[in-house]
């Protein structure tokens, strides 16, 4: 779920992000960081906002006794700002 959003549109607010597919499911079942430092470059990421494409994304895991519980995503709409 959505919960630091900013500028979203009221539909968008609270927004559900599936974990068990795409990046998000990558992170679940490794349990190790992702980094995309430009998104355009990886072709399987999936847009989930209305308002703006993300180019560059992190995903951190919440692990806990060595298995994800849980998912931390930031993501910026220029490509580059994370890395």
């Amino acid at each position: 779920m959505l919960v630091g959003n900013s500028g979203f549109p009221p539909e968008q607010r609270r927004l559900l992000i599936p974990i068990d597919g795409g990046h998000p499911g990558r992170v679940m079942a490794s349990a190790a960081p992702l980094l995309l430092t430009d998104t355009r470059q990886h072709q399987v990421f999936r847009q989930y906002l209305k308002t703006a494409r993300m180019g560059s994304a992190v995903y951190a895991p919440l692990v806990w006794d060595g298995q994800a519980q849980g998912l931390l995503i930031a993501a910026a709409q220029a490509g580059g700002t994370m890395g």
